[in-house]
C-alpha cells in the first residue's frame, strides 16, 4: 500500500465526511482487496475469488461433486465477494467519520443511512 500513491490517497480520504463511498472509492478498495490476494491484475474480488477456490479446491469430477461434499474447504481464507466488500466498506467509512471527530465533545454525524445500515418500522439500525 505504501508504494502506491493512489491508495495512499484513498485511504487518507476514508471518513473525511460521512457520505457514503462513491462507486470509483469502492472499486479502488476491490482493487486493493485483490492486491492484497496477489491478484494485482483483477479488479473485482467475486471473480479472484473464484479462481482462488478453483485452485485450492480444484474438484477432480466437477459435474459429479459439489464444494459442500469435499471436507477440508474452509472458505474464511478466501476474499469476501464483491457484495459483502462493498458493505464493509460503507462501514469502515462511517466509522473512521465517527473516529476521525473524536476530538469533538459534540459532534454532529450524519444518519447511517447509506452508508451500510438502514432504519427498520421502529428506527432501530439494521445492518444492509
Amino acid at each position: 500500500m505504501k508504494s502506491s500513491r493512489e491508495f495512499t490517497a484513498l485511504f487518507q480520504q476514508l471518513g473525511k465526511n460521512a457520505q457514503p463511498l462513491s462507486i470509483n472509492s469502492l472499486q479502488q478498495l476491490e482493487h486493493f482487496v485483490c492486491c492484497m490476494y496477489g491478484y494485482p491484475h483483477f479488479k473485482e474480488t467475486s471473480r479472484m475469488r473464484s479462481i482462488i477456490f478453483e485452485s485450492r479446491y480444484a474438484l477432480s469430477h466437477p459435474r459429479s461433486a459439489s464444494a459442500a461434499c469435499v471436507s477440508g474447504i474452509d472458505l474464511s481464507l478466501l476474499p469476501l465477494c464483491s457484495s459483502a466488500l462493498k458493505q464493509h466498506c460503507l462501514h469502515t467509512s462511517y466509522q473512521a467519520c465517527i473516529w476521525r471527530h473524536a476530538h469533538i465533545a459534540f459532534p454532529v454525524l450524519p444518519s447511517p443511512d447509506d452508508c451500510g445500515w438502514l432504519k427498520d418500522d421502529e428506527g432501530r439500525l439494521r445492518i444492509q
